[in-house]
């Protein structure tokens, strides 16, 4: 049943993706992006206005309008289907790999405290409440500042059903990433878009690990942000990018800054067409929108960033090069931006990357095949952009996370940096790939493509087993979810709370996950005599050591 409903859901998406191919006049992978980011859109938007379930039907109901008018039309004129034969081989193309998509997700279960956290929390919370949270009593108070984007557009996947469930989630945040890569689809020539796909996941899987079922969305920024500067740099039709350039701002929260970046470099390789430059200022107003909803929706509940501790003055104190306070954290994110590891397999460090860009880049200004004004304008932005991001970057290690003193290394940089590196790597890559035409490529009966291919299922199916292997599962996690949820039905009652008593430490490692499994009840740690007086159930550790659920 699952199956057939993400079947289903596909097919709504295939709908609107041919209307947005046929109102924007382009191919049926920037249609499906298109697709993609306008329904993660509108939903995001009627999560802001309360609207989320009447959004989600009409939304579904309409795609799937349109994909039994298109299969209608299609069956009409059967005599001249060699005319829709790339729209049928890109529908065939996006199907498999969604049902690639569905086989890896199906059985995972979260694999880090960050889906517990946030990233998955939120997206079952929106379809359990049908709204957006307005105070901290399923999600830290910290974390309720980080924008939905991905968790409104899995809500249409879970009305759909009718049901929550993790695999669900995995699918449709899967379909977003798929959303993406299908751009790289020529149905001209498969055997190249074979190659070039399996190219891009290898790189992707490389510097984030097992890219499908994955709640963390920092992947995800990198393959909008790729996929967008490539169509950029494809000439792609500006109103083309207008939706998924405002999606990727509310991916999360730093897409703002990607997004400006996108607007950046689209700005500066058709300055001389005014009808582009309306278009940019229209995106960018509605960037900004958006931003500001969101920040309504922030301060009118009261929610506080931890971002906040970062002022002109704290900045400009850690970048003072004798402010001694700061010496530990500058010496060590310099040691990281030229050191630390691109990826998790090779782990190749930046500083080897930095000099093949910029051989690369040499080579392709030289090349005559290639677009060097667009090569210029798209690396030097990228340049620029990185430095910026260098910037903001260093100042949320020394300033938040406090660099050297209450951490004693660099969080997180590898993450965070590779949503700006990574695309902007595979872009060069990828633009040479596609004015070169290696020839060892264009065939999979070549060892060339073999290779890369064969590579690709490898990694694929390394990291299926991986995740299946290896989940999030502190201080017998499965087991205190089962034997809470036995004593739960015992009670017979629809809505019940428990108490965490004496949990072992860090006490978020338990209540967080427990709280995500069984909203709407209360996981409630830490509690007063109040609250556990009036708890339904009570979960309670001496010595760490579970003792026993009591009611």
């Amino acid at each position: 049943m699952i199956l057939l409903c993400c079947a289903l859901f596909c097919s709504v998406l295939i709908g609107w993706g041919v209307f947005f191919t046929r109102v924007l006049k382009t191919n049926l992978s920037v249609g499906l992006l298109n697709a993609t980011a306008f329904s993660g859109l509108v939903m995001f938007y009627s999560f802001l206005f309360s609207i989320p379930h009447l959004t989600s039907l009409l939304l579904l109901g309409i795609g799937g309008f349109l994909f039994i008018f298109y299969v209608g039309n299609l069956i009409k004129k059967k005599q001249s289907l060699s005319n829709y034969q790339p729209e049928l081989l890109t529908i065939l193309a996006y199907l498999t790999i969604c049902g690639l998509c569905f086989a890896i997700a199906y059985g995972l279960r979260f694999r880090s405290i960050d889906d517990y956290s946030y990233w998955g929390t939120i997206s079952k919370y929106l379809f359990v409440f049908n709204a957006l949270p307005n105070n901290d009593t399923y999600i830290n108070a910290s974390f309720l500042t980080y924008i939905p984007g991905m968790a409104s557009f899995h809500y249409l996947l879970y009305t759909l059903t009718q049901q929550y469930s993790q695999i669900l989630g995995y699918f449709a945040q899967g379909l977003i990433l798929i959303a993406a890569m299908m751009v790289f689809f020529d149905p001209r020539n498969i055997a190249r878009s074979v190659t070039h796909l399996s190219i891009w996941l290898i790189l992707f899987t490389l510097s984030y690990g097992a890219i499908f079922a994955r709640m963390e969305v920092d992947a995800y920024v990198a393959a909008y942000l790729f996929t967008i500067t490539w169509l950029i740099y494809k000439k792609e039709n500006s109103l083309s990018l207008c939706l998924p350039i405002v999606f990727l701002s509310i991916i999360k929260e730093i897409g703002l800054v990607f997004s400006i970046l996108a607007l950046v470099l689209l700005v500066l390789v058709e300055r001389a067409n005014r009808k582009i430059l309306l278009h940019c200022v229209g995106t960018i107003a509605l960037v900004f929108m958006t931003k500001l909803l969101w920040k309504f929706h922030v301060t009118s509940n009261h929610f506080h960033s931890f971002s906040h501790s970062v002022s002109l003055d704290s900045a400009l104190s850690a970048l003072n090069p004798f402010n001694t306070h700061y010496h530990v954290a500058q010496w060590l994110y310099l040691k990281e931006i030229f050191f630390a590891r691109f990826d998790y397999l090779i782990k190749i460090p930046y500083l080897m990357l930095y000099l093949f860009i910029g051989g690369l880049w040499y080579w392709a200004v030289k090349n005559p095949l290639l677009n060097r004004a667009r090569i210029n304008t798209s690396m030097i932005v990228f340049a620029a952009f990185a430095v910026l991001y260098l910037l903001m970057l260093y100042f949320l290690q020394a300033i938040v996370f406090a660099v050297g003193y209450e951490n004693k290394d660099i969080l997180g940089f590898h993450r965070y940096y590779n949503m700006l590196f990574l695309p902007w790597l595979c872009l060069l890559i990828f633009s040479v790939l596609d004015a070169v035409k290696f020839p060892a490529l264009d065939s999979l009966s070549k060892p060339a493509g073999f290779i890369v291919v064969s590579l690709a299922a490898i990694l694929l199916i390394g990291g299926k087993v991986e995740r299946v292997r290896k989940f999030y599962q502190p201080h017998q996690l499965y087991q205190l979810y089962a034997s809470i949820d036995a004593k739960a039905k015992q009670l017979g009652i629809n809505h019940w709370s428990v108490c965490l008593i004496n949990p072992p430490t860090p006490a978020y490692q338990v209540s967080m996950p427990l709280s995500y499994f069984f909203m709407p009840n209360r996981i409630l740690y830490p509690v007063d005599q109040k609250e556990l007086a009036s708890c339904n159930l009570k979960l309670e550790w001496t010595n760490e050591k579970l003792w026993g659920v009591n009611v």
